[in-house]
């Protein structure tokens, strides 16, 4: 595996950004006593590693993408792929029965309409209607009741409004200016 120096700030990408990758990168090869080249063997690259290793932790994911661990540690197992859940398919529901053939198919005698009867009609009965004239009619009637004075939706008496609210003018003032002052 012939890994340059971009090619490892790349793979640092799983880990870090981009101009962190690169310092990072730069860092763990001053450690390593390397230089940057586009092309390292493998035991320069295991240098790399062990010192990517003594500057920065938590690099599985870094030492997979690598496929290199620091010396004396195993190589992390590949993350598992995710797989996805998906739902059981709905049965599909059985087919409809099939249909009688015509032959077989007996039709029905219509059913007889039954009408119904009128329903009875009332009519108020009749009632002599008297006329009667119209001074008995007053004497008759009762006197109407005049609502109490203070009833539920208050007096039937105007209350004068308080404080010239309203749109006459008050009783004292005058049109005329008032008096110059001496």
């Amino acid at each position: 595996m012939a890994l340059g120096f971009d090619q490892l700030v790349s793979k640092l990408q799983v880990r870090f950004d981009y101009y962190s990758s690169k310092s990072v990168a730069r860092d763990a090869l001053a450690r390593a006593g390397l230089e940057e080249k586009s092309n390292y063997s493998e035991a320069e690259l295991q240098k790399f590693v062990d010192g990517l290793n003594a500057i920065s932790t938590n690099l599985a994911k870094v030492w997979t993408a690598l496929g290199i661990s620091p010396s004396g540690e195993p190589l992390p197992a590949p993350p598992a792929p995710k797989v996805e859940v998906k739902p059981a398919p709905k049965p599909e529901p059985p087919p409809p029965p099939p249909a009688p053939e015509p032959e077989s198919v007996v039709e029905a005698a219509p059913e007889p309409v039954v009408e119904a009867a009128p329903e009875p009609v009332f009519e108020p009965a009749a009632e002599p209607v008297v006329e009667a004239a119209p001074e008995a009619a007053a004497e008759e009637a009762p006197p109407a009741e005049e609502p109490a004075a203070d009833s539920w939706f208050g007096s039937k008496k105007k209350k004068k409004k308080k404080g010239g609210g309203g749109d006459e003018a008050p009783a004292e003032a005058s049109s005329e200016e008032p008096p110059p002052a001496e």
